[in-house]
């Protein structure tokens, strides 16, 4: 019925006399069954009737219309349109030893295993956001992931019976730096493949600001490099490259931030520092600015 009629609510309003020369009027708010983030919205009012009540009666409609409108409050109806940035920066430097004494072939020795990891990554997103929820942009990335692996081992286990002197190293480098693809010309950057903000008004006053996007693929390249010198199982074979696909993706939440869904501009910027779950040193420098008509 709504898609009929062409509007997202429809209102149904009650008006009647009850038992007792009571005056009532209902007013139930429904949007369509497309907006499951909207609720249905009911106001009453209630009031004596009878020849000289009629100022309250009309005090009763306004006061029905103004619960509806303060019940609209906390979603967002008309639209806040405009840009969002987000750059999120992250590292991770770690270096892990593994060490201990060895005897084999009447020798005393001594185990080395040293593990390096080196990673740096750099997301850019300029998120559009064009309607309720939906949105679109790009997204420049670039990734440097290095690990590095040196291992000296005295008493290397050739076999069952012959142990050994053993060097290895293993060196594994992955770098994706994409600023634009064949998709977009401009080299504004990778296109998202999709992108959604959805503001939530809460009840004292403030709003976050949750993001999710996922951007097209792009390539991935990795070089691995390994050898190995000693008594048995030598290596010494040319790198080997590999590229693959990768895509990105963007899920933050942002906020709380002081704001209504009646307010004509909603705008802020920062910077936050975080440390991951998995090691990394996080940067998320954020800015928006969202108008609604």
């Amino acid at each position: 019925m709504h898609n009929a009629l062409g509007c997202d609510f429809l209102i149904s309003l009650e008006i009647g006399i009850l038992v007792g020369d009571k005056f009532s009027v209902t007013a139930v708010l429904i949007p369509q069954r497309t907006k499951p983030y909207l609720p249905t919205i009911r106001a009453s009012a209630y009031s004596d009737y009878n020849e000289k009540s009629f100022p309250q009666i009309e005090a009763n409609l306004k006061e029905v219309s103004q619960k509806l409108l303060n019940g609209l409050k906390k979603y967002e109806i008309c639209p806040f349109k405009g840009e969002i940035n987000v750059k999120i920066t992250s590292t991770k430097k770690d270096t892990q030893k593994e060490e201990y004494p060895v005897y084999c072939n009447g020798i005393d020795g001594y185990y080395l295993k040293t593990v390096t990891i080196d990673n740096y990554s750099e997301n850019d997103w300029t998120i559009k956001k064009v309607g309720r929820e939906t949105a679109n942009g790009t997204v420049h990335f670039n990734l440097s992931e290095e690990l590095t692996i040196d291992e000296i081992n005295p008493c290397y286990d050739c076999s069952p019976t012959k142990q050994g002197q053993r060097t290895y190293y293993e060196k594994t480098t992955t770098y994706a730096d994409i600023q634009k693809s064949s998709m977009n010309d401009d080299g504004s950057g990778i296109i998202l493949d999709s992108a959604r903000v959805i503001l939530n008004f809460l009840d004292d006053g403030t709003y976050t600001i949750r993001i999710k996007a996922t951007s097209k693929q792009g390539e991935k390249k990795t070089i691995k490099e390994i050898k190995a010198q000693g008594v048995c199982k030598n290596l010494n074979e040319p790198p080997k490259k590999t590229t693959n696909k990768i895509d990105e993706g963007l899920y933050e939440l942002l906020g709380p931030f002081t704001g209504t869904a009646e307010d004509k501009i909603l705008s802020q910027k920062n910077t936050i520092t975080k440390t991951t779950d998995s090691g990394e040193e996080q940067t998320i420098t954020y800015e928006f600015n969202l108008t609604r008509e």
